[in-house]
């Protein structure tokens, strides 16, 4: 027979799935949200259940398992290890992988604080992601160094959000309802649909990128109908806007944490990697910055494998000093 403090420990891991599965339901957040509140280790569990669960391992993995084994870990005091690299900032990577579990917890915790009316904002600080499930259901993945910004009272005719970063938006389809996602330069309307729009205010390009269904994008009241497997972006600089067919599917890769880019430059993957792992990295020319080869990683390199490969590829020198990354031309 299960034993109580059995029972509660397993109530407290099926209202974590359903949580993070986005299949939680308004009676069950108050349940999940005092178990968070009364219990500083299972809250220390949350965090880190959900910052694994963004690898598609994990997602696939049996749930009760892995609330098993750290359950075994918390109780033998085991402590995770980063072995120093040659770079010499494995230690960094640790604290910012701390730091970032307790943004994601404090997002959820804001998310759900704030659902009674008002303006949410959520941010993915660098070196970290965050999973985003809307009032009508909608699932955002949001990518390092994001915001998203949307209403949290539920609105029967239209549902209006606003990014700055990147995100990977996968919308329920409603056809009473209107789903808009406002950049800083178009909008993107949708009724139903699986999407990327990537708009960093720091980037040149402001793209989004449909994998399903069909979305409009609406720029200077010009309407642009996009159908799956096509792209469009819009230049800064030129202030143009152009479409072009691309591996849609790739788009959403960096969820997985998979790298695979065609033709990039390397300044263009130094604000990526920057991004992606919470760090400073300066390209001492502009002639390296400008250097464009192609790269596909996806076999859960690590950043000292990608630092390597670019030794390799751009015939460069990369050296850490006081936290900030060097990439050099090899002499």
């Amino acid at each position: 027979m299960e034993n109580k403090t059995g029972h509660i420990e397993n109530d407290f891991t099926n209202l974590v799935g359903s949580y993070l599965e986005g299949e939680l339901t308004m009676e069950q957040e108050p349940l999940l949200f005092e178990h968070l509140s009364s219990d500083k280790s299972k809250k220390e569990l949350f965090y880190e259940l959900e910052h694994n669960w963004m690898s598609e391992d994990c997602r696939t993995s049996n749930f009760n398992d892995e609330w098993a084994a750290l359950v075994q870990r918390m109780d033998s005091n085991q402590l995770k290890s980063n072995h120093q690299s040659k770079y010499g900032f494995g230690w960094f990577l640790q604290v910012a992988a701390i730091v970032a579990l307790f943004f994601s917890g404090g997002f959820f915790v804001y998310n759900f604080l704030n659902k009674s009316g008002g303006i949410v904002t959520v941010e993915a600080p660098y070196g970290e992601k965050s999973k985003v499930i809307l009032p009508d259901g909608s699932v955002i993945w949001l990518n390092s160094g994001s915001k998203l910004t949307y209403g949290a009272a539920i609105n029967k005719s239209v549902v209006e959000v606003e990014i700055e970063g990147e995100g990977y938006f996968e919308v329920v389809k409603n056809t009473d309802r209107k789903f808009v996602v406002h950049t800083s330069v178009y909008d993107v309307e949708v009724k139903g649909t699986k999407f990327n729009i990537t708009a960093y205010p720091e980037d040149r390009f402001v793209t989004t990128t449909l994998l399903e269904g069909k979305i409009h994008v609406n720029h200077n009241r010009n309407v642009m109908i996009v159908n799956p497997g096509e792209s469009v972006s819009f230049d800064r600089i030129t202030s143009s806007v152009s479409t072009s067919l691309v591996a849609a599917e790739e788009c959403r890769d960096w969820i997985e944490n998979v790298i695979v880019y065609d033709n990039i430059s390397l300044g263009d993957l130094v604000k990526k990697l920057s991004r992606k792992y919470n760090l400073t990295i300066v390209i001492e020319s502009q002639v390296l910055r400008d250097k464009t080869f192609s790269i596909a990683l996806r076999n859960g390199e690590t950043l000292n494998d990608i630092f390597q490969a670019l030794e390799l590829i751009l015939n460069v020198n990369i050296e850490e000093e006081h936290n900030i990354i060097h990439i050099k031309k090899d002499s």
